[in-house]
């Protein structure tokens, strides 16, 4: 059997990718260069683990392991990413990659052109889907611009996962010129690429998502699209409780883009609807499993499965879900500490958030049939905890 290799167990969504595969019996393998901060790769879905060095010190051996690892193995693995810095590394090691794995695209450079901010945008007016007013940091008239299009806008990076490494946070938000010359000192001091883009009107429940798996002949077989309730850090994080909506506009305007870009697998798409207008923004695209997964494959999408079959080259189908289904994405902890957010800046009442309790939850981590990573992550927890009540006990 063809091996998947999973990238990223320190996170729910390598957790996600196993549960999901070992539903068709595929042999799953985590590889990571600390096991001692993941809790995904103690899952009974995890067959076997593997250590590789930190991409972040040292990138080339992180691809030498990953590529001897490959090597051993009588059949090629499909290799699948679970955070963005390993699809942008994919991306760059696409040849030699490709020589000992199967990989769930075959479009070596879009993958990080759609990641890329700015290059996404691009893609976007191209074909015709709204984007809120960016522009990059080093247009001249940039000052006059914003100023033009009106505060509040919200500075991003080019490619989010540097901007997050340097400043520990998703974006700034701008609401005027002398916080914009800030942050742009504070970019050009990190030397991180940033763009600077408008903020679209609407509570955090005006974003939604639309998901999609594209063949490999460019049609869009599988979608379905899910509305965001809450999401932490609030306003401008990731989802932590988001439920399954199916709106038919989101696939209409999606999947025309995804086939016109000739991408190939997986893809999320992030819109989010003017609070006004009621018009849809796009936002960004991600093109590695998402957050979601969970809910995805619970109202009947299995996408990383899709994604390990086409790249053995077996027949996939898939299906467009378009009735609404009762389930929310639940991210327990996380969820708590937006609760809290929202409840101290006022964005909520305790009444806006027991009126979402209903829906039935599709949880991140735990699982009756699983419970060694919920366990595990409890205790990583703690130690998180300790740890941060006895560094300020020394100050």
């Amino acid at each position: 059997m063809h091996k998947a290799v999973v990238l990223g167990s320190n996170y729910y969504i390598a957790l996600s990718v196993f549960r999901s595969l070992k539903e068709h019996g595929v042999h799953t393998v985590a590889a990571d260069y600390d096991f001692s901060t993941c809790y995904a790769h103690v899952s009974n879905a995890c067959d076997e683990s593997t250590l590789v060095r930190d991409y972040k010190i040292d990138e080339e051996g992180f691809i030498d392991d990953l590529i001897q690892y490959a090597s051993t193995q009588s059949l090629k693995p499909v290799l699948f990413p679970c955070a963005d810095p390993y699809v942008e590394l994919i991306d760059r090691y696409y040849t030699r990659l490709a020589e000992v794995f199967l990989l769930t695209y075959n479009t070596p450079g879009l993958a990080t052109q759609v990641l890329d901010k700015s290059t996404v945008d691009a893609l976007a007016l191209k074909y015709n889907l709204r984007i809120p007013a960016t522009f990059h940091q080093n247009d001249p008239e940039l000052a006059t611009k914003v100023a033009e299009v009106g505060y509040p806008f919200v500075m991003k990076g080019a490619i989010s996962s540097e901007f997050v490494k340097n400043f520990r946070v998703k974006l700034f938000v701008i609401n005027n010129e002398q916080q914009l010359q800030k942050y742009l000192s504070m970019a050009k001091e990190k030397h991180v690429d940033v763009i600077i883009q408008q903020m679209i009107p609407g509570f955090d429940d005006h974003m939604y998502t639309y998901d999609a798996y594209v063949n490999l002949k460019g049609e869009v077989i599988a979608a379905t699209s899910c509305q965001k309730l809450r999401q932490y850090p609030i306003n401008y994080g990731a989802s932590v409780y988001t439920k399954h909506e199916y709106v038919d506009e989101l696939h209409s305007i999606g999947a025309p883009f995804l086939s016109a870009i000739g991408w190939n697998g997986f893809a999320e798409i992030e819109f989010k609807k003017h609070s006004k207008t009621g018009e849809f923004y796009m936002i960004e695209v991600n093109v590695r499993t998402t957050n979601l997964n969970e809910l995805l494959r619970k109202v009947g999408i299995n996408f990383p499965y899709l994604a390990y079959s086409e790249a053995l080259g077996l027949p996939v189908e898939g299906q467009i879900v378009t009735k609404t289904q009762p389930y929310v994405f639940w991210y327990m902890y996380e969820d708590g500490l937006a609760i809290l957010g929202y409840l101290k800046t006022k964005q909520l009442k305790l009444n806006d958030i027991f009126k979402t309790l209903h829906l039935k939850k599709v949880e991140s981590i735990f699982a009756w049939n699983d419970l060694r990573p919920f366990m595990r992550f409890k205790v990583l927890i703690l130690k998180k905890i300790f740890k941060s009540i006895k560094r300020r006990l020394s100050l």
